[in-house]
């Protein structure tokens, strides 16, 4: 169940939730995107502490980075896609290619440098989805 104050990122600040095959196309969409892996946030504080701190990112990061929140349900294929060991987690991409993570909440000072420095560095090709064992299915 998602928190207030991630429905919050949805209805105010129009922040999709997408599933699997909506997160394959927020992945490979042109421009600079950050796709939030929330976790469990009745269990993990920290993912209501990122869901507060996400919306002013986006402002400070620019107007052209997009953002959206993965559905709990693709969560463990994308951490095993992309190799996210602890969330809550920021995947950033920049047109259609992977310019790496952030785990668990930051200082201010680090989420801004890191950002900036994935958003402006050098990427890699989006991994290719998780074997299905490793996305937990049996």
């Amino acid at each position: 169940m998602a928190s207030p104050l991630i429905e919050r990122l949805t209805a105010e600040f129009g922040v999709p939730v997408v599933d699997g095959d909506g997160a394959q196309a927020f992945l490979t969409a042109s421009g600079p995107g950050i796709l939030f892996l929330t976790g469990d946030p009745a269990t993990n504080r920290e993912t209501n502490d990122v869901a507060v701190v996400l919306p002013e990112l986006l402002s400070a990061m620019g107007p052209s980075v997009r953002a959206a929140v993965a559905d709990r349900a693709a969560e463990a294929g994308l951490m095993a896609r992309f190799g996210v060991l602890a969330l809550p987690a920021l995947v950033v991409v920049r047109d259609g290619a992977y310019a790496g993570s952030i785990a668990k909440m930051q200082d201010w000072g680090v989420y801004v440098s890191r950002l900036h420095a994935l958003l402006t560095g050098a990427t890699q090709a989006l991994p290719a989805d998780a074997p299905a064992e490793a996305q937990g299915a049996s």
